[in-house]
């Protein structure tokens, strides 16, 4: 939905970037916890903040000095 809202108003100006983000959220209330993460999101996806890495999808190659337990 932020994506399509925002490629719908590619090159246009913030005002109507803003006002297609308003229009687009799903949910009823305005308020609590899914609009907060509406907002994050969208703060992610226009780059006007970096997104956390997802836990447990990093992936970390063992330390080449270390032997090996279990051989």
């Amino acid at each position: 939905m932020i994506a399509a809202a925002l490629a719908e108003t590619a090159g246009q100006d913030e005002k109507a970037i803003k006002r297609a983000l308003f229009d687009a959220y799903p949910f009823a209330a305005r308020q609590y916890w899914p609009y907060a993460v509406w907002l994050n999101e969208i703060k992610i996806q226009r780059g006007l903040k970096p997104a956390k890495p997802q836990r447990g999808k990093v992936k970390y190659e063992p330390d080449p000095r270390q032997p090996e337990m279990f051989p």
